[in-house]
């Protein structure tokens, strides 16, 4: 069974040409907050996740639970609350509305962050397609979306899920799940046009799979 669910989301796009760098990663002075926020036109609650960046990629991120989180608009004042069950999450019952500009205020120890972005509308999206290897008896993803779109750019998350399939239902989360992005954008750079060898993930029939679409606003694509 595959399912496939819409979402209209606003988010924040990080995105650049691939270099190679040497950071500084001996210091805690260069602890930095993270913030991630996506916020949906559904009824429903909404999360806001804070925590300190990490000093080495296997390190596991601090949640920060004593910030102030309020989401704004020009008649509206949303208050987060952290939740006491998942430590440096943030949520509140929202009902946004399409094409409004919202605004994301976070105070941590009287420094305060902020980010304004207007609702951008979502759209349906076709399924993706896929390529099988009879010899591996697995499925590959061929194509999710158009790494090229000047007038709807957006993120797609896939999450492929095969831990009830028969002979894989004893193994570890990490060897039955998978979580991909694709990109949708404005333009195209060498890092696209060209993109660096990366591992194949292959997963059996019968893999549950859930696709979400993230329409960006114009500025956040630029960006």
């Amino acid at each position: 069974m595959k399912r496939f669910i819409v979402c209209f989301l606003i988010a924040v796009l990080f995105y650049g040409c691939e270099k190679e760098i040497t950071p500084n990663l001996s210091s805690e002075a260069n602890m930095e907050v993270v913030i991630n926020a996506m916020f949906t036109d559904e009824t429903n609650e909404n999360e806001v996740e804070i925590r300190w960046s990490i000093p080495q990629p296997n390190d596991i991120a601090s949640p920060i639970n004593d910030a102030q989180v309020i989401l704004s608009s020009f008649d509206e004042v949303i208050l987060f609350g952290l939740d006491s069950s998942k430590p440096g999450t943030y949520r509140a019952k929202t009902n946004l509305r399409l094409q409004q500009e919202y605004t994301l205020t976070v105070s941590i120890d009287e420094q305060i962050y902020s980010a304004r972005a207007e609702l951008a509308s979502g759209k349906a999206f076709n399924p993706p397609t896929f390529s099988y290897s009879s010899e591996e008896k697995l499925y590959y993803l061929d194509k999710v979306a158009n790494p090229f779109d000047p007038s709807d750019p957006a993120i797609y998350q896939l999450e492929a899920d095969w831990s009830e399939v028969p002979g894989y239902t004893q193994l570890p989360k990490e060897q039955t799940h998978a979580l991909f992005y694709f990109f949708s954008l404005q333009t195209l750079d060498v890092s696209q046009l060209l993109p660096p060898p990366s591992e194949k993930i292959g997963f059996p029939a019968g893999t549950i799979i859930d696709i979400k679409r993230f329409a960006l606003s114009q500025e956040h694509a630029e960006y």
